[in-house]
């Protein structure tokens, strides 16, 4: 068991994984956009929409209710549940990239089934060892540090030794090389722990059952929520298929995805607190709105010094990265920072409703944004293109998370 050292030091760890996670999408947008053509990353940003959608389908039903219910488990039940989702895991990223393929043939073309599947499955299974690192309270989360710093290097390193060769296909095969690398290595940290039972992976009669039982498990606790993401997706990732259908050119596409990348700085905050506050919000959830209120006492200050610190290292750092190749982005830059401060100032409601398995908000929540999305959203981008998107994701976040604070103030008591 931790004492109170470890409880502060893996508070630490949660924030230093996520900045290397960030770093990766942050990074990655940048080395990909500058060192690709601007069709093969407009193609990249298509492709991934598609795969993004996967991940949030899987890791929504696999591995986000693990923060949950890990915590609440017996001990003796850890392996077993780990080998049961491994293998949901495995179905469910097969399953949904032959879907999902079909539709990317369609739009983008020209794509390796192998690599796609690649992308998909090891994004999944990474997200799946690292939370259930993260629920667990016997090791440390110095493991996944390592494994996320391992993840960077190695994605890094191929892309920059790639460079003067990427198309869509070796950008798909260094996503996945870098994080299946990544997982192996968190896997071995969790076999060395004592997690793993090789009897927990043998087929048997046993072993099958248990699958059903954590499926329906985790079925009924994340059906709202997977529907959710769904909706999700279609406001965050998906509005640029939408625009690229709506006819907003490649340029526009790439620079307001590349606008979008540049704010992944609180990508850090809203990862970091998911991961880290979830668990704790669960064991505390007989007082969550004490427990919210402690959080906006601690934290709120410190959240509007980043958001201003912010402003002058985006606005240069597209002045000097990007300007010159997208033009100028200044009224995109400034729609989507209100955008993020709405979503971070609004996290630990939502939060506090997963916490006491009350998901079926934010399956509403998302729909709100999807119909904003549908009825003016769609206008915005028809008419205004890149700035269009920019004002549609102000839209879609400020609606739903106005449904979030509702059924907080409605469902959350003393």
């Amino acid at each position: 068991m931790f004492g109170i050292k470890n409880f502060f030091q893996n508070k630490y760890y949660v924030v230093t994984d996520q900045v290397l996670v960030s770093l990766l999408n942050f990074g990655s947008i940048i080395l990909l956009s500058k060192l690709a053509s601007i069709s093969i990353f407009a193609k990249f940003v298509l492709t991934y929409g598609y795969s993004n959608l996967i991940f949030i389908l899987a890791t929504y039903f696999l591995s986000a209710p693990i923060l949950v219910f890990f915590p609440k488990k017996n001990p003796t039940e850890s392996s077993s549940y780990l080998a049961s989702l491994m293998a949901l895991n495995i179905l469910s990223a097969i399953v949904l990239s032959f879907i999902g393929y079909w539709l990317v043939q369609l739009q983008v073309g020209n794509i390796s089934f192998w690599a796609f599947l690649g992308i998909n499955f090891s994004m999944i299974i990474h997200d799946l060892f690292k939370k259930f690192i993260f629920a667990q309270n016997r090791m440390s989360y110095i493991y996944t540090v390592f494994s996320s710093f391992i993840l960077v290097l190695l994605f890094f390193g191929l892309i920059l030794y790639k460079g003067n060769s990427l198309d869509l296909n070796t950008i798909l095969w260094v996503y996945t090389l870098s994080f299946l690398v990544s997982s192996v290595i968190m896997l071995l940290f969790i076999g060395k722990n004592g997690f793993l039972n090789k009897r927990s992976f043998i087929p048997s009669i046993k072993n099958i059952k248990l699958i059903f039982v954590f499926f329906l498990e985790h079925y009924t606790y994340s059906k709202w929520i997977i529907m959710a993401g769904i909706l999700f997706w279609g406001y965050s990732q998906g509005i640029f298929i939408l625009g690229d259908i709506l006819g907003v050119s490649e340029l526009g596409i790439s620079k307001t995805r590349t606008i979008q990348n540049l704010l992944g700085l609180f990508t850090i905050l809203i990862m970091s607190m998911e991961s880290y506050f979830l668990p704790s919000f669960s064991r505390r959830v007989s007082n969550l709105r004490i427990v919210v209120k402690e959080f906006y006492s601690k934290f709120t200050s410190p959240l509007i010094i980043i958001f201003l610190l912010s402003i002058p290292v985006l606005y240069f750092a597209y002045h000097f990265v990007y300007e010159e190749k997208y033009g100028n982005g200044i009224y995109i830059m400034g729609i989507l920072l209100v955008s993020q401060i709405v979503v971070v100032f609004t996290k630990p409601l939502s939060i506090a409703l997963k916490a006491k398995e009350i998901s079926y908000p934010l399956f509403i929540a998302h729909l709100t944004a999807v119909l904003g999305l549908i009825s003016l959203g769609s206008l915005f981008i028809y008419l205004w293109e890149d700035i269009g998107i920019a004002l549609t994701l102000f839209l879609a976040y400020f609606l739903s998370n106005l449904v979030v604070l509702y059924y907080y103030k409605k469902n959350i008591n003393e």
